[in-house]
């Protein structure tokens, strides 16, 4: 009996002490004392011991935001978060004004924790990045007689991020105290920090979860990801999303570690139009409308992104739909995958890229730093500057791997509305798919179409890529430079590998067609129209094209040369394998300077270096 009691008690104890909450601060109420801190709090200040300009003491104050404007407005840089996290008020600290090396703690009142288990302190900060303050949790196990470090904290960027440290055993007393502490630089980004909670460590997410405007388990996006900072549990988690369902919001960074067999899922629920994310009011240079930071096998099935009209300025506009990158040296983005989705930006801002693989931090460890094995199926994307941008980090030892954009279960990828022009038209090179750094890229069963610009203009750009690359069953139509003056070519496919890593670029059964200039000056002999153009002058490379059909047609265009195909590599370059291709070029003949061809060669008596081969194709030029 006395072990049945004692395993009871145990049951019990567990049970009050899960989900409990010890502390909660929403910073809404009164703030009072000198200097103000919301009730039972403090502000310990430690002045500044250099520094010329600024003020001291410049403490924590609270800060509210009207609806349009914050109150105090603060002064400097204008980066700031739209709203409080919940509510309408925040704890903020004007670093743009406080004397360099000052340090402001805000500080609890005492924190019983003795009965606790797994103890954490959790709280909502929006700081830019780029800021160059320290911000520390400090804990006291003496009722602030001492304090001590427990955790410095990254910069997270300005959207509202939930930050999670650990408690540990030697703050599971009586009287333990915790702080926030800002070390200022002066003139550096505000900080901003919201629902500050002392809590048990809940259990990982499992299961199905809704999303939804009322009713279900998260009624936004931004919920849900902030709940995954709990971690994911057995057989992952599904967030299954109201069809129809529309919310406007930035969402913060997703940085959870899945696995294979514990995936994280955002997918459409029920019949109807696929949810949408609308952008948020964008704070600086770089918004994404969602962001994947370093996570793992995280999947977005049939959610659409889209610029919300209200946004006027590029400071607004999100300049990215979704953002994938890593979250350090040792943490890329992997194995996730973005499918079934439409994505709308606008394109008067230049710096907009539908999806965006990059590497935030230079990679050291090529299995777990880069951004590998991510999947981008059945897409349409409508309204940017550039549409999918795989940047990886510019060396051979570090490449992203496995790279795939196309079609799954019978979908589409489609790149580009209907209307000419849709992607680009502006005065900066773009870019249907701009890859680079890449090993293993494959691209396939993709519609790109209507792009322009006045300068430079790619269907498919690959450089530096390595490994074994694959471009196939893909069409590419109605590129075009839309200047009258500029001569600058465009590209129906353009490729170039990496030297010195006997790479493979396969482009096979694919269509390029209607690729046109408005250039109305000087007849020229530069070949601003080409269908497939490679970069090989490396012996290393192999190019192998296999039943591709390019059609030019430039009878519009006569002021400027054409080709359907070119490689630019010398006899020594990379060998050439060129079987079963169709290349047409139906431009009306002319005299002069403008040549018009169907196939461009480095010799007048080779197609390439030595080895290289040529059979079953079909030229067919209409004129010189």
């Amino acid at each position: 009996m006395k072990k049945l009691l004692m395993f009871l008690f145990a049951i019990a104890f567990t049970s009050v002490s899960l989900g409990q909450t010890y502390l909660s601060e929403s910073f809404e109420g009164t703030w009072s004392g000198t200097p103000a801190a919301p009730s039972g709090w403090s502000i310990i200040h430690t002045a500044p011991t250099g520094g010329s300009s600024g003020t001291s003491p410049m403490y924590w104050v609270k800060n509210t935001w009207n609806g349009s404007a914050w109150s105090p407005t603060g002064n400097g840089t204008p980066t700031t978060p739209t709203g409080a996290q919940s509510g309408s008020a925040v704890a903020w600290f004007n670093d743009y004004n406080a004397k360099a090396t000052q340090k402001d703690q805000i500080t609890t009142g005492l924190v019983d924790l003795t009965i606790s288990t797994n103890p954490r302190i959790t709280f909502y900060l929006a700081i830019n990045a780029s800021s160059s303050v320290t911000i520390k949790v400090r804990g006291s196990n003496n009722g602030g007689s001492t304090w001590a470090d427990i955790q410095t904290i990254t910069k997270p960027g300005v959207a509202w991020t939930k930050i999670v440290v650990p408690i540990t055993a030697t703050y599971k007393v009586a009287n333990a105290k915790f702080g926030i502490e800002v070390t200022s630089t002066w003139g550096s980004y505000d900080v901003w920090l919201d629902n500050v909670k002392i809590e048990e460590t809940p259990l990982p997410l499992t299961g199905i979860k809704t999303i939804k405007a009322s009713g279900g388990d998260y009624s936004s996006f931004t919920a849900a990801i902030n709940a995954l900072s709990d971690g994911v549990g057995l057989g992952g988690v599904t967030f299954n999303v109201d069809a129809g369902f529309v919310s406007t919001e930035n969402c913060p960074a997703i940085t959870v570690n899945a696995t294979s067999a514990n995936p994280v899922i955002f997918q459409k629920s029920g019949v109807g139009a696929n949810p949408i994310i609308k952008s948020g009011v964008g704070t600086s240079s770089s918004d994404a409308i969602v962001t994947l930071k370093g996570c793992d096998y995280v999947t977005f099935d049939g959610i659409d992104l889209q610029e919300n009209s209200a946004n006027t300025t590029t400071t607004q506009q999100a300049e990215y739909g979704f953002y994938v990158l890593n979250n350090g040296a040792t943490d890329g983005a992997q194995n996730n995958t973005i499918k079934n989705s439409k994505i709308t930006l606008n394109r008067t801002n230049t710096s907009t890229k539908a999806i965006y693989q990059y590497y935030g931090t230079t990679p050291t460890n090529q299995a777990t730093g880069c951004n590998n094995y991510n999947k981008y199926y059945n897409l349409t994307i409508e309204n940017t500057y550039n549409a999918i941008y795989l940047n990886g980090y510019a060396s051979a030892t570090y490449p992203d791997l496995g790279t795939e954009v196309g079609i799954i279960s019978g979908g589409t990828t489609t790149i580009g509305g209907s209307s000419a022009n849709d992607i680009g038209n502006g005065s900066s090179s773009v870019y249907g798919i701009y890859a680079y750094y890449q090993s293993g890229l494959k691209v396939f069963n993709t519609e790109i179409r209507n792009i322009g610009a006045t300068t430079n203009v790619y269907g498919i750009y690959l450089s530096s890529c390595i490994g074994t690359t694959n471009l196939y069953n893909n069409k590419i139509h109605d590129l075009k430079n839309t200047s009258t003056s500029s001569t600058s070519p465009i590209y129906g496919i353009y490729a170039a590998s990496l030297a010195g890593t006997t790479p493979i670029v396969n482009i096979y059964n694919n269509l390029v067609y209607n690729i046109t200039s408005s250039y109305t000056g000087a007849v020229t002999a530069t070949r601003v129209l080409n269908g497939i153009y490679l970069s090989n002058s490396t012996a290393s490379q192999n190019f192998n094209l296999y039943f591709n059909s390019v059609k030019i047609d430039g009878s519009n265009s006569l002021n400027v040369s054409s080709t359907c195909f070119q490689s630019t590599g010398t006899t020594t370059g990379g060998i050439l394998t060129m079987n079963n291709n169709i290349f047409a070029n139906l431009t009306a003949p002319q005299t002069g300077v403008a040549k018009h061809y169907a196939w461009v060669s480095p010799s007048a008596t080779l197609i390439g270096p030595t080895g290289s081969t040529a059979d079953y194709n079909n030229l067919y030029s209409n004129g010189a």
